[in-house]
């Protein structure tokens, strides 16, 4: 097998994501990735001293593309645009959402605090003067509505575990914004109630 002299990093990672995205992550091995570049493994490890090192790599680019899903412009709304980047990833990437999840490492931070850190790190390129974007990054009176953030998040990835699973099908863009959508409605109905019923109006 030919083996490259020169080889960059970004090379071996985007050769490695794609053995990732063919075979997902149980298979992602440096004899894989070699095969994909067509070169000994020897080439991979003066990128890379090991093979942790280059799964971490793999991590921090799946990441990325993920988060690049979750920054267009779906709609007008920027946080619809995160729930349906997350889903539409999930039901076009199943394997690099399995393994994003799998290297999931556990937190010392609650899972609201860990939540509302990505959504702001995502919402950071937006117009801060829209209304949604405005209250997560600069929060209200008492920081951003975690408690809404939570609901959201537990909705969409449920229907991108659905996706994951290919239970989702080929559910169309519209009808996962349009899901989305109606769900955070509720939500917003909900607190709204709560909120009035303890006010006691």
């Amino acid at each position: 097998m030919r083996c490259k002299k020169k080889m960059t990093s970004e090379e071996v990672v985007a050769a490695a994501v794609e053995v990732l995205h063919r075979e997902g992550f149980r298979e992602l091995t440096a004899r894989k990735v070699a095969r994909q570049l067509g070169v000994s493994t020897m080439p991979l490890f003066s990128c890379f001293q090991a093979m942790d090192s280059l799964v971490e790599a793999v991590e921090q680019e799946v990441t990325r593309r993920m988060k690049e899903y979750q920054r267009r412009p779906y709609t007008p709304n920027p946080m619809l645009n995160i729930g349906v980047g997350y889903v539409l990833f999930a039901q076009e990437h199943p394997r690099l959402l399995e393994f994003m999840l799998f290297r999931q490492p556990a937190s010392p931070r609650s899972p609201e605090e860990g939540l509302a850190e990505a959504v702001r790190d995502i919402l950071a390129d937006h117009d801060q003067h829209h209304p949604v974007v405005g209250m997560v990054m600069e929060g209200t009176a008492d920081g951003p509505d975690l408690d809404l953030l939570v609901k959201g998040r537990v909705f969409a990835h449920g229907l991108a575990m659905l996706a994951l699973t290919g239970e989702l099908g080929a559910m169309p863009q519209s009808e996962i914004i349009r899901l989305l959508q109606e769900a955070g409605e509720a939500f917003m109905g909900w607190k709204k109630s709560q909120e009035e019923k303890h006010t006691g109006r």
